[in-house]
């Protein structure tokens, strides 16, 4: 939709298309992700996860493009967004305008009412292994400390890097060989990785299995925060679903 908006504003003759008619847009270059979108199924994959057709004139698809532009553009907040130019960011999604952050606060409490976030994070580490855009056999576990901004209460945690207490959760990670993310799980600051490898990898080898790879053939590296003797037993017990190959130091 997005391209046709844009199309629609080249001049056109008989013979030639000349692009004389064009407008100046900030976002334009946003476009080029388009091919990308559509090759790697970006808002087929969301649509088996996320049922919700349309909110205030948007639907689905239009909403979650503007999820990925936000991304793209910087845009890392809703507070933030306030600031786009809505005509011109609307070009991206195939509208006149983008949602207002009213909009977007409504989709984005209706997609946590679903419960659904990790199905659709399943959904998109069989998307990547499938189109092998990550390699299966090895993968990287670490989790990550991130702050919260908000006004809700809740745990804090050691940000290692401003080295103080915040607010805020853990981002667990497991990625292939070369760092590309395979699946992720956020959890409460009162999480560790400890807890988490086995999750990760029942995760992980499910997907490969679904996929005709040989869950077996996996093996995980970790640092210092997921050594632990009862685990090392659990990785080691072939008839555990979390049997994996390991290397930590």
């Amino acid at each position: 939709p997005a391209q046709r908006i844009y199309l629609n504003r080249i001049e056109r003759s008989s013979s030639e298309i000349r692009f004389e008619k064009g407008d100046y847009n900030a976002y334009g270059g946003g476009l080029l992700f388009a091919p990308l979108l559509k090759r790697y199924k970006f808002c087929e994959t969301i649509k088996k996860i996320i049922d919700i057709k349309t909110l205030n004139g948007y639907s689905l698809e239009e909403l979650c493009l503007t999820i990925f532009f936000m991304d793209i553009f910087g845009y890392n907040s809703i507070e933030n967004y306030k600031t786009v130019y809505s005509e011109e960011f609307g070009v991206l999604i195939g509208k006149l305008n983008s949602p207002s952050v009213y909009t977007l606060r409504r989709f984005l409490k209706k997609v946590k009412e679903l419960k659904s976030s990790e199905k659709l994070i399943e959904e998109c580490g069989k998307l990547y292994l499938k189109e092998g855009l990550i390699k299966w056999r090895v993968g990287y576990a670490d989790g990550h400390f991130y702050p919260y901004q908000g006004m809700h209460k809740i745990a804090m945690g050691w940000h290692t890097v401003r080295n103080k207490p915040m607010k805020g959760g853990e981002n667990f990670i497991l990625t292939d060989e070369e760092f590309n993310p395979f699946i992720f799980m956020i959890r409460p600051s009162t999480y560790d990785l400890l807890e988490i490898l086995p999750e990760l990898i029942i995760k992980a080898k499910k997907i490969a299995k679904e996929l005709g790879y040989d869950e077996n053939k996996l093996a995980v590296i970790f640092d210092r925060e997921g050594y632990s003797a009862e685990l090392f037993k659990q990785f080691d017990n072939k008839e555990d679903g979390a049997s994996v190959i390991f290397i930590t130091w």
